[in-house]
């Protein structure tokens, strides 16, 4: 599992992303495959997975999918070098899958034969790196070569991992009898990939039937309790770790999803002060309409006739007073001419909003002024 962590890094490293700690990379690694090698279908449901964790991370969907196809091309170039160097060396390992395989491919010099593709596949891919070939299309599928230090860590992390899971098996099977570390790891690469292919989950069935069948020396109980043992420690442990880190992170992503709903719903509520200076509604007026229909919340940012609109601060031409009712007051332009253009906003002399509270004064009559009146918020804000 740090090896196929590793692989999740070649990519990022691939795409240039440099951001993401090794700790998220190697949490998220594991995760993945645990859950995709029990579930099955592992590039489609280890793409969801990683989706999920990437994009918190700020990658977009393009990404994650490049970041897919890497890792699992990856363990492919893995199989084959591994698979090419057994068939070279070891060409009748296929024999043990005789009546599995067509007779064709159990044939000594046919397998030394595809053994030495396999490698030369894996040698065009290393030569195009360093000599940077152009990108290959394939159909809808383009293969672009990557630099060669990424090509050079992916041949040292994807047989590290294989060579990892076979050696479970390995030192699982009985000393006595054991066909040797080589041949587990032929029969291994077989079995594993036909559960691959047929997409069971955890190829439950399937790796276990190559195994039993290319493994004749041994009693058939004493190869499944070793393929038991495999699977607790390549797939059942790493899969109820990695429900417990699904758990915990999406609990932490519901967590801090519901503290930014509820800090966005504090930074829209308006505070006291501003609603009792502003006051909490105004009324417009429309044409031909009498005063004080069509309720308005004016926005002192964005004022717009007939919407509603929450005021929280000073507006930018007038400040108005708490339970005053203005018509169109700085903000909103008259389509009808006022009749009165003596005052900034537009009102008569004997308006009730100018009037309302106070008494007005005759011609000849006599009052006291008061401080108050002259340094009165109200006086101020509609002065001449």
């Amino acid at each position: 599992y740090a090896a196929l962590a590793w692989y999740d890094r070649i990519a990022l490293l691939h795409l240039g992303v440099k951001h993401i700690s090794w700790l998220f990379v190697s949490v998220c690694s594991f995760t993945t495959y645990a859950l995709s090698h029990n579930i099955g279908a592992s590039v489609f449901s280890g793409a969801m997975v990683r989706y999920r964790a990437y994009s918190s991370k700020g990658l977009d969907a393009a990404q994650v999918a490049i970041l897919v196809a890497l890792c699992s091309f990856t363990f492919f170039l893995g199989t084959i070098l591994l698979g090419g160097l057994v068939l070279v060396f070891e060409p009748h390992q296929l024999q043990r899958l005789d009546g599995l395989l067509p007779a064709a491919l159990t044939n000594v010099e046919t397998s030394r034969l595809l053994g030495l593709g396999l490698l030369a596949m894996v040698a065009l891919y290393v030569i195009g790196s360093i000599l940077r070939f152009k990108p290959r299309q394939f159909g809808k599928f383009r293969l672009e070569y990557p630099r060669p230090e990424i090509t050079a860590r992916q041949m040292i992390a994807a047989p590290m991992e294989l060579l990892g899971a076979a050696g479970i098996i390995y030192f699982a099977l009985p000393a006595e009898g054991n066909p040797g570390f080589f041949v587990v790891l032929a029969v291994f690469l077989a079995s594993f990939s036909a559960g691959l292919v047929s997409n069971a989950p955890g190829g439950l069935g399937v790796f276990e039937l190559v195994f039993i069948k290319a493994m004749p020396a041994l009693a058939k109980s004493k190869v499944l309790a070793a393929l038991l043992v495999f699977r607790l420690f390549y797939l059942l442990i790493p899969l109820a770790i990695a429900l417990v880190v699904v758990i915990l992170f999406e609990r932490q992503r519901l967590m801090e999803t519901m503290r930014d709903e509820k800090t966005g719903r504090l930074s829209r509520r308006p505070t006291k002060k501003s609603a009792g200076r502003t006051g909490a509604l105004f009324r417009s007026l429309r044409p031909g309409s009498p005063e004080g229909s069509g309720a308005v919340l004016l926005d002192p940012r964005r004022p717009q006739a007939g919407e509603a609109m929450l005021v929280d601060r000073h507006l930018p031409a007038q400040e108005f007073v708490d339970c005053q009712r203005i018509a169109a007051a700085g903000v909103f332009q008259r389509q009808q001419a006022a009749a009165h253009r003596g005052h900034h906003l537009g009102l008569s002399p004997d308006d009730p909003s100018l009037c309302r509270g106070r008494r007005q004064i005759g011609d000849g009559q006599r009052t006291a002024v008061r401080s108050d009146h002259i340094f009165d918020p109200w006086a101020i804000s509609i002065g001449h």
